[in-house]
């Protein structure tokens, strides 16, 4: 969620205080872009780093996306620049990929994947919807840790495995999750295969004991 007792002159210091420090790699934008002062600056950054310098906090990059943001600056009065250029290249998985888990339902999976239009369809429309691809389960995002090296990279999950589709069975949009590599592997570790709900509700737990 987005603070709501954030001013002009918030965003004014943040800019300024970025204009010195500089942008980190994980922090740019590749889509939206705030305008101060006749300069660019990532929204999502803006905030976070205003809410910080104003109230000695931080705002971690996951509280809202950047759509949340853009819309947030859009609505308040402020400037935005939506980048028009091609979509963010998507990372390819490596198919080859071995894990040691003990199960061959996740071997099983990726043998019977072939056609991966559909799951870079369905990266697109995450990027396009949020502006950012992060896990479904965990919420864990490859740029935000690994910066440029993490750039357009999350996996595929098969909510319906692939290898019960058949010849000619077809996986829609919809039956796509989009999963960082450690839960796409715990998904898989268990027969039958925890659903989405289920692992995300077992991480929750985890952190959150009662």
């Amino acid at each position: 969620m987005i603070p709501k007792n954030l001013t002009y002159n918030d965003f004014l210091k943040a800019a300024l205080d970025i204009d010195k420090i500089g942008i980190p790699l994980h922090r740019k934008s590749f889509k939206y872009f705030l305008i101060i002062n006749g300069r660019e600056y990532p929204p999502k950054f803006i905030i976070t780093h205003a809410y910080e310098l104003k109230n000695g906090k931080v705002l971690t990059a996951n509280s809202f996306n950047a759509v949340e943001a853009k819309n947030y600056f859009i609505n308040s009065g402020y400037k935005i620049r939506i980048k028009e250029s091609k979509a963010i290249d998507i990372a390819k998985e490596d198919e080859k990929e071995v894990f040691f888990e003990g199960k061959e339902n996740f071997r099983t999976h990726r043998s019977y994947e072939r056609d991966t239009r559909v799951a870079r369809i369905a990266k697109q429309k995450a990027l396009s919807n949020t502006g950012e691809l992060r896990c479904e389960v965990c919420n864990f995002s490859f740029i935000e840790l690994y910066g440029e090296l993490g750039t357009g990279y999350i996996e595929a999950h098969h909510k319906i495995p692939v290898s019960q589709l058949g010849d000619n069975g077809k996986t829609k949009i919809e039956d796509i999750s989009l999963l960082c590599s450690n839960c796409h592997k715990m998904i898989h570790r268990s027969n039958p295969m925890k659903t989405v709900g289920d692992l995300k509700e077992m991480v929750k737990k985890v952190k959150s004991p009662c």
